[in-house]
């Protein structure tokens, strides 16, 4: 039994909420309309917004074992952005912005950062490993993003275009 488009549609949306940690529709539509608005290839840069998030490099960084943990650290005060606290999951990177955890909270994250070593960083981002530091060193193309299972972007742009 073939599936219906929409169907189709609405399941790549679901995977995309859930690779993101469960990020909420109004948040989704949002980011696409922006993307949609901008003129440029809307795929690309819909997802590059995505990946741009605090929440998102957190995790892709390997300062947090999933995306929502990663989201906890933030609200918590635990991770600097260019030497000052950011406790705004949702804060979007620019190029060379430096991600850090704060001292004090390196040394208690030290076996929950090793553990969550299972994946490798993304080419868009630099790991300095002895300052437990990242840096955002451009916007990413969609072959380098690491998704966990079938992400299909282009079905989540279909779905907001009805």
């Amino acid at each position: 039994m073939n599936k219906k488009p929409y169907a189709l549609q609405l399941a790549a949306k679901q995977r995309i909420r859930r690779e993101y940690g469960g990020i909420s529709e109004h948040v989704l539509r949002r980011i696409h309309d922006a993307s949609a608005a901008s003129r440029k290839q809307t795929i690309s840069d819909m997802i590059a917004s995505l990946e741009s998030r605090l929440e998102t490099a957190v995790f892709r960084l390997n300062f947090a074992p999933s995306v929502k943990s990663a989201r906890q650290l933030i609200t918590h005060r635990k991770i600097k952005v260019n030497g000052k606290i950011t406790t705004a999951p949702s804060y979007k990177l620019k190029i060379g912005d430096e991600i850090e955890i704060q001292d004090k909270m390196a040394d208690i994250l030290q076996p929950q950062l090793e553990q969550a070593q299972k994946h490798d960083v993304p080419s868009y981002f630099e790991v300095i490993k002895p300052e437990r530091k990242g840096k955002f060193i451009n916007m990413p193309n969609i072959e380098d993003i690491p998704y966990s299972a079938n992400v299909e972007p282009n079905l989540v742009i279909e779905f907001y275009a009805r």
